[in-house]
């Protein structure tokens, strides 16, 4: 899919150069977003992630990783001593909020 969505108001609107971009601040563009960089996301975690970080989508984006890397990482109590072992991120987890 390309990166940006172009709909022609007239039938030479795009010859013409009279196009609209896409409105990227609306909230609804920033969940669908989301979900097409983190494929099998939910809805509702999208929401909620975007959520947590005042609907910043970059922001967003890093929590959803760092969780990811956090839960594939094999000792997750961050009790490990071993440098560059991942630990717990500071913002909260959405992992349990189930996929609407």
């Amino acid at each position: 899919a390309p990166k940006k969505l172009v709909v022609p108001l007239q039938r030479n609107g795009v010859k013409t150069g009279a196009v609209r971009m896409q409105d990227r601040t609306t909230r609804e563009y920033k969940i669908f977003a989301f979900l097409a960089e983190e494929e099998g996301m939910g809805h509702a975690e999208a929401k909620s992630y975007l959520e947590q970080t005042n609907w910043v989508l970059d922001d967003a984006l890093l929590a959803v990783r760092a969780d990811k890397e956090w839960e594939s990482s094999p000792q997750k109590d961050g009790s490990s001593s071993a440098p560059g072992t991942p630990q717990r991120p500071k913002h909260a987890s959405f992992s349990s909020v189930s996929k609407a």
